[in-house]
């Protein structure tokens, strides 16, 4: 190592400590007052890219620290990375105070100790969901972060989802909001862990299934169909895109990647504000990632084909749909993107698509439009077959040909039902599969190599 790589070492080392320390060990209080009283920290921090990741939702601590931030200019004009988040505190703490019951708790934890703690636990988690209350109903997010938009003149990737208040991190470091949650004694916080899919919710004497209205805002009318519609609840899975819907005069020229985490189908029709900001944003994107998996989306494929119509400089798209008890019918990814002329990306080069379920004639038109679309990338995951057989699928690609021209297909947690007989029996047997490596796939399709799925078989 020569001395201009040696000291290029100690300058990436500096750097990369510096950001650890503003990003993921010192709070907002921490940052100003450090500031303050140290000049060169002050220079240091306004001058280098030392803060480009903000987290933004409706929760307090999330909200101060995103003004701290973003009411500096210098600190502002570096932010490349928004991650909205749209979880909720107990969706029943934050209507007419009502409260979270456990049905399951043993007779002999209902000690004293323990009811003092379940009260305890109670009042900490209904203040943190008043704030939120609080904070929702005065827009206090929206109007933060429309006055900080024209000051992040770097912002180039902004991502829609809801985290995990018990999830260590999200993109290698955890939002203010999170780390408050694990400031919270861990005997309080034993009590309020998220509801599993086990428990309920009692409300007004009924039970109530407590993980689908907890995951899922826009269900919140299940629980509470007397409330009006203009009601804040039901904008809050999807509340930072209405309010860049709002915000559609401010341009966004540098944003390039937007990932929208489980957004209700209305988001996706023809004449919504939030379907007018997608069109505009998609045009300039090099990434567009949007997922299904919480909420029963139903996208019609005619504005889903006029959306990505715009999408002419697209190099890569993942779509991610998951079916579940909230969303029995949910939309189909490779119909709705095999509806889409081929010609509207020109650019594309990387394909992420995953489930739920498709036939052997869907992947047949999905290997035929990659064909067409001139990929050289292919991701597919958590699809299941329930009539039709993964080597019947890779024998049609073979056959057909249209993937051959492919860098990479990567097939993973795939799955089909197939029968078997012996011994007298008759079994159906739920096949699971991935692809061997990046390589197998494309080998196989060019004769090149054996059948590349390897099974985990499982009754």
């Amino acid at each position: 190592m020569n001395l201009e790589e040696f000291l290029i070492y100690l300058h990436n080392g500096a750097f990369t400590s510096a950001k650890f320390l503003f990003t993921d060990c010192l709070s907002v209080a921490d940052l100003k007052n450090l500031r303050l009283v140290c000049r060169n920290l002050d220079l240091v921090a306004t001058s280098y890219p030392i803060v480009t990741r903000l987290f933004m939702s409706s929760h307090q601590a999330d909200l101060e620290a995103f003004e701290g931030i973003t009411k500096n200019k210098r600190l502002a004009r570096h932010v490349q990375l928004i991650i909205w988040d749209h979880s909720v505190y107990n969706l029943l703490l934050l209507h007419q105070n009502l409260y979270l019951e456990y049905p399951r708790v043993e007779e002999a934890e209902k000690s004293d100790k323990h009811k003092q703690r379940i009260t305890q636990a109670r009042k900490m988690w209904a203040r943190l969901a008043k704030q939120q209350q609080r904070i929702l109903v005065n827009d206090s997010d929206l109007k933060a972060f429309s006055t900080a938009l024209p000051s992040l003149t770097s912002l180039n990737n902004i991502r829609l989802t809801r985290l995990e208040f018990a999830c260590q991190c999200c993109c290698g470091c955890m939002s203010p909001a999170q780390r408050q949650w694990f400031n919270i004694p861990k005997k309080l916080r034993k009590y309020l862990e998220e509801p599993h899919d086990e428990m309920c919710l009692m409300v007004h004497d009924k039970w109530f299934p407590c993980r689908i209205v907890y995951d899922h805002p826009e269900l919140f009318y299940t629980v509470f169909p007397s409330l009006p519609t203009a009601d804040i609840w039901s904008s809050v899975a999807f509340r930072g895109l209405k309010c860049l819907a709002a915000n559609l005069e401010t341009p966004l020229p540098n944003l390039r990647l937007l990932s929208l985490d489980a957004h209700p189908s209305d988001v996706f029709s023809g004449s919504s504000q939030e379907m007018a900001f997608l069109k505009t944003a998609i045009g300039s994107l090099d990434c567009f990632r949007l997922s299904a998996f919480r909420s029963g989306a139903q996208i019609l494929i005619a504005p889903f084909r006029d959306l990505m119509s715009s999408a002419r400089n697209l190099t890569s798209l993942c779509l991610h749909f998951a079916k579940g008890p909230w969303a029995p019918t949910i939309s189909s990814p490779v119909r709705l993107l095999t509806k889409v002329p081929p010609a509207s990306f020109p650019k594309l080069a990387t394909l992420c698509i995953k489930g739920p379920d498709a036939t052997l004639k869907d992947l047949t038109d999905l290997a035929q439009w990659c064909g067409e679309a001139a990929i050289g990338t292919l991701y597919l995951g958590c699809f299941h077959l329930s009539k039709d057989a993964w080597m019947d699928v890779l024998e049609a690609w073979k056959q057909e040909g249209s993937l051959k021209h492919l860098d990479t297909i990567y097939i993973h947690d795939v799955s089909d039902i197939h029968v078997a007989r012996g011994r007298g029996r008759t079994l159906q047997i739920l096949g699971s599969y991935s692809s061997a490596d990046e390589d197998a796939v494309v080998d196989f399709l060019n004769g090149d190599g054996d059948y590349p799925l390897l099974e985990d078989m499982f009754f």
